[in-house]
């Protein structure tokens, strides 16, 4: 008969299931968050949809192309992107049909990707373990799990790269710190083999290395000054300081060997890691990039973003929530620094080249914010443990612990059904019509809708979001400068003549003017001709009034586009704009507008004084007898104004998108709703 352990030989263990419990709710609760919003069939745009081609690609010929012919046309070499995105999907998606499912690649990308972001939790939690305890641990894990700035980037709809980087850049730090610390074969091994599948995961994979070589210089930074002496009148052990050196050393040769075998270029990956982070703008198209443009390092909201964006919208409260974060992350570093200083050293690492990488762009804190929290968790730990002794300063910790972690929770389940997949059935249109062209034509525009055209139109396309540098025919930069002088010239001649380049074989070229570039030109026109509206007058840009407000005054039908700008309709006779400060009313130049339901907008000049006159009267103003030279376009709706300056009134955006290409000769209308119209040029 077997004999079973008695109840108390299993006591000691249920610590550790308990913990592991815990940790498994976490990892629920960070997965149910990001899948919540999944559609079948539908992922977020941009980057997703590249990702969603290779993964097709590979699930299709279990193979991944050397050479990508659709994006930046006439194509470019692909062999080095990682992989491990397109193999774990494909696995994914493959165990779904042996399942039965019914899930296609789409859906079971989205599944992945929600699976991907939780499994974030894992190693936050062995990395605050490590360098403190569980509870430390559970804490970094689910403030890592729910912090908005990470969930927003890793939802299942966003079927990106961003879940493979925060997870290991963590689960490298943690190896990291096992191999710096232990220096044993066996643990330098294991991070090796945990930084070349990395390799396989982010082109960045030098990031966490790099913050590990800089470790054993910090602690000889902190050693020499603050370290006991020895018996040798030394503060630090010289053999002890190069057998540290020697952890980074090995782990680079590793990943210069893999990465030559795996052909990713390791030395080119760590060059671009350097060249980005002293001048991104090498490549001009992150200059128009949102989440790269510079930061306010004075703003608390900067910060608040830098801890992962816990806000509720209650701002004592959130301010509370910060000044928490940053209360623990300080002790975490104290803590660390009088157990232990390498492990200080290490954990001060972290904060400061995170905090570093936050000047690069709001785009770096999905990471910084990961590393951050779990500092701070770290340093509730540390708090935690030292309140033990008192059993009423325990309970307020450990209930300061549980009350951060509920706010982290029930802002991450506020979010969750709002991250889904974008709806647009007018790109939807259009995407479709696309796929009616001939195979072989190419498709222009900005770069954004790049992917969108290559994956879902499946057509080639001039330029997208991913770099194409001397490898092209034309570089990204060539690219995104032509693109803008298209966009911005009012020469017609001259935007063919410029597309021309890009026609190489393709029997048709088109070309799309879409709505989200009216609040998007600012690069556009930055690009393609120099002028900048950010810093010179002379460069208006298209503005854009929401109509807030009607009412009818006298014989006019009035609606109020904020403050200043109006349409006033008279009860017979023409429509035109006006413009009030304070108490005169002027009239706008030219009105652009759809009537009686037609396709075409007509041209409106202003060329009543009288009715003017008369309005101003009707609202006790004193009308002007001086026009503004302006043209305001305005949609069927009518729920919008554009204010469009006379130095683009004749621009071929202006041309294509709010007057339908008339006047246009070589550029013509083949497809058009209310936020993309798209042209077939005749050479």
């Amino acid at each position: 008969m077997v004999s079973l352990p008695k109840f108390e030989a299993l006591r000691p263990r249920l610590p550790a299931v308990m913990t592991a419990v815990a940790l498994a709710a976490v990892f629920l609760l960070a997965f149910w968050v990001r899948a919540v919003g999944l559609q079948p069939d539908k992922l977020l745009s941009f980057d997703p949809i590249f990702q969603l081609r290779f993964t097709e690609y590979f699930a299709t010929f279990h193979t991944l192309p050397d050479w990508d012919e659709l994006s930046y046309y006439t194509g470019r070499p692909v062999a080095n992107y990682p992989p491990l995105i397109f193999y774990t999907t494909t696995a994914v998606w493959w165990l779904s049909q042996l399942l039965h499912l019914g899930w296609s690649l789409t859906t079971a990308a989205g599944w992945a990707s929600a699976f991907y972001g939780a499994a974030i939790v894992i190693p936050a939690f062995f990395l605050a373990r490590a360098l403190s305890d569980k509870y430390g641990g559970l804490l970094a894990a689910t403030l890592v799990g729910t912090a908005p700035q990470i969930l927003v980037r890793t939802f299942g709809a966003s079927f990106d790269t961003d879940q493979f980087a925060i997870f290991f850049i963590l689960l490298t730090m943690w190896l990291g710190w096992e191999a710096l610390r232990r220096r044993t074969p066996a643990a330098v091994a294991t991070a090796a083999a945990g930084f070349i599948v990395f390799m396989l995961a982010w082109p960045t994979y030098w990031f966490t290395a790099l913050m590990l070589a800089a470790v054993p210089v910090v602690w000889l930074c902190i050693s020499l000054p603050f370290g006991k002496k020895r018996e040798d009148g030394r503060r630090i052990d010289r053999n002890e300081f190069l057998s540290m050196l020697a952890v980074p050393a090995v782990l680079f040769v590793s990943i210069l060997i893999a990465g030559s075998i795996l052909q990713t270029s390791p030395l080119n990956s760590l060059a671009g890691l350097f060249g980005f982070a002293q001048a991104a703008e090498q490549w001009i198209v992150n200059i128009s990039i949102a989440e790269l443009q510079l930061v306010d390092l004075a703003s608390i909201a900067t910060w608040q973003t830098a801890f992962g964006r816990l806000v509720s919208g209650m701002a004592l409260l959130d301010e509370a929530v910060f000044l928490l974060l940053v209360i623990f992350t300080a002790v975490g570093v104290i803590g660390t620094l009088r157990r232990d200083r390498l492990a200080g050293a290490f954990l001060a690492t972290i904060v400061a080249l995170n905090i570093f990488a936050l000047t690069r762009g709001i785009r770096f804190t999905e990471f910084s914010s990961a590393m951050l929290l779990v500092a701070a968790g770290v340093g509730f730990s540390y708090i935690f443990s030292w309140s033990k002794r008192e059993p009423f300063a325990r309970s307020c910790v450990a209930g300061t612990g549980l009350v951060l972690a509920f706010i982290g929770v029930t802002i991450a389940m506020s979010y969750g059904p709002t991250l889904a997949a974008d709806n647009s059935p007018n790109w939807d249109a259009a995407y479709a019509f696309l796929r009616t062209t001939p195979e072989t034509s190419v498709v222009g525009t900005w770069w954004d809708p790049g992917h969108m055209i290559t994956g879902l139109a499946e057509r080639r396309v001039i330029a997208d979001g991913a770099h194409c540098g001397n490898e092209c025919l034309y570089t990204i930069n060539d690219r995104i400068t032509d693109l803008g002088k298209v966009f911005d010239t009012t020469s017609e001649q001259e935007a063919a003549d410029i597309l021309r380049k890009y026609k190489g074989d393709s029997d048709r070229v088109y070309w799309i003017a879409s709505d989200d570039l009216i609040p998007k030109f600012q690069w556009l026109q930055y690009f393609g001709t120099g002028c900048d509206a950010r810093s010179d007058s002379n460069c208006p840009l298209y503005s854009i009034f929401s109509a807030q407000s009607s009412k009818t005054v006298g014989n006019f039908s009035i609606i109020s586009y904020g403050n200043q700008l109006m349409l006033v309709q008279p009860l017979e006779g023409s429509p035109f704009f006006v413009v009030v400060q304070g108490r005169t009313v002027a009239a706008i130049d030219e009105l652009i507008a759809y009537v009686q339901g037609s396709t075409a907008p007509m041209s409106i000049r202003f060329d009543s004084p009288s009715d003017l006159q008369a309005a101003a009267d009707a609202m006790n103003l004193r009308a002007s007898n001086q026009t503004i030279p302006l043209s305001i376009w305005l949609p069927p709706s009518a729920n919008i104004a554009v204010v469009i300056p006379q130095h683009l009134r004749e621009s071929m955006f202006t041309k294509m998108f709010f007057l339908e290409g008339q006047g246009l000769t070589k550029f013509k209308q083949v497809f058009r709703n209310d936020q993309v119209k798209i042209y077939e040029i005749d050479f």
